[in-house]
């Protein structure tokens, strides 16, 4: 009767994900040939070490073979036993050997610089792993848990490449997946960037009252950087301002125009101020009936469309009402411009403007502040009029 193999090993193949090697010996216990010897090598292989399957057969004179057909990160176990053709007669069983396959490595290791300290990675588990670990120029810096696909590495030194690479690890075999591919990352630079830029900034008006300059303004600064580094912009800048107020005239190539005195105290209103009988009433303020020729000789006798009004008031209260009204027919009649709700109680000068298209050739104006307790000073008012052509009466 044949003998059965002996010394039977299962080895993996060297980071192999599919292949087990095996391997025994034919001739330890007695002659491999002549009767009562074996023909065939039968093997036979098993996923729980239990229950094995016939998997191939070699022929007299072999003593290994390669499973090719495993799975990867996976264990199996194996057997075999002779057979003697001659005779229809079965060795026993070697015994058994198992050993696991590799895991398949990580994929699609990406390496970007974030800042100046930092590199992110991500990536792609290509098995699953009890961690993942990371290293940095071939020196494992982290050990990550099995499921983790992405990861910070800080501390680093700004304007450095680094490079970068992945292996999964499976405890219970103790094997090693292969490296993932390498990617690299550049720390960005620590500098320092100069910004030239234009900014703009329309109006800047001199407070009427005090003298104080007194800026309410939108910023626009071109070109606009968005930095992503950590690091300090210095901005160099030409400032253009347009147009300016100053002393109750202003310098505009439009025509324009301010109503009010020297020192910009056309009207001042408190809750103290009442009528006779000591009942409050509504403060109003009403211009003198001006062609604007005070300013502008050459709008004699000429027509004017007026496009806005800007008043100029004291911001002495939160939420006071500011209503205007214009006449071009020496305050006859009185066209409703609008009501604006003004004030946060911060005493500085301040301008609220109201967008009208009239057309004449005498403007007044009339303004009210319709509150009985709030405290309100009219500094003044400001408009921009367009030349609108001869003056001609047909009769």
């Amino acid at each position: 009767m044949a003998y059965a193999p002996q010394n039977f090993t299962a080895t993996v193949a060297t980071n192999s994900v599919s292949t087990i090697n095996l391997a025994w010996d034919d001739d330890v216990l007695g002659p491999v040939s002549g009767p009562g010897n074996w023909d065939r090598t039968y093997i036979y292989r098993s996923t729980d070490g239990i229950t094995y399957a016939y998997l191939a057969y070699v022929n007299f004179g072999t003593e290994t073979y390669a499973d090719t057909s495993c799975a990867s990160n996976d264990q199996y176990w194996y057997k075999a036993r002779h057979f003697e053709l001659g005779t229809s007669e079965w060795s026993s069983y070697s015994t058994s050997d198992d050993d696991w396959t590799y895991p398949d490595p990580p994929t699609g290791l990406s390496a970007t610089g974030a800042s100046t300290t930092t590199a992110n990675l991500t990536w792609t588990n290509g098995d699953t792993y009890n961690s993942v670990k990371v290293e940095r120029n071939s020196v494992e810096i982290s050990s990550e848990t099995g499921t983790a696909t992405s990861y910070a590495d800080t501390g680093l030194t700004p304007s450095t490449t680094y490079t970068y690479r992945l292996r999964g690890y499976n405890s219970t075999s103790a094997l090693y997946s292969a490296y993932s591919a390498t990617d690299t990352a550049t720390t960005t630079d620590a500098h320092t960037d100069t910004v030239t830029a234009t900014i703009t900034i329309t109006p800047v008006v001199t407070d009427l009252a005090s003298g104080i300059d007194t800026v309410t303004a939108t910023v626009t600064i071109t070109p606009v950087v968005t930095d992503i580094r950590a690091h300090s912009d210095s901005v160099t800048a030409t400032i253009t301002l347009s147009p300016t107020c100053w002393d109750n005239t202003v310098v505009s190539t439009d025509f324009s125009m301010f109503l009010g005195d020297d020192d910009g105290n056309l009207y001042l209103h408190d809750d103290t101020y009442k009528s006779d009988n000591g009942a409050s009433i509504i403060s109003t303020i009403e211009t003198k009936q001006t062609d604007f020729t005070e300013m502008y000789p050459e709008l004699l006798d000429r027509w004017k469309t007026l496009y806005w009004v800007r008043i100029w008031y004291v911001d002495l209260e939160t939420d006071s009402d500011i209503t205007l009204y214009i006449s071009t027919n020496g305050g006859n009649t009185w066209t409703l411009v609008g009501t604006k709700t003004v004030g946060a109680s911060h005493a500085v000068a301040k301008s609220v403007d109201y967008h009208k298209i009239m057309t004449g050739q005498y403007f007044s104006f009339k303004v009210q502040h319709a509150s009985t307790t709030q405290k309100m000073q009219i500094l003044g008012l400001e408009c921009e009029i367009e030349d609108g052509g001869d003056h001609y009466i047909i009769g």
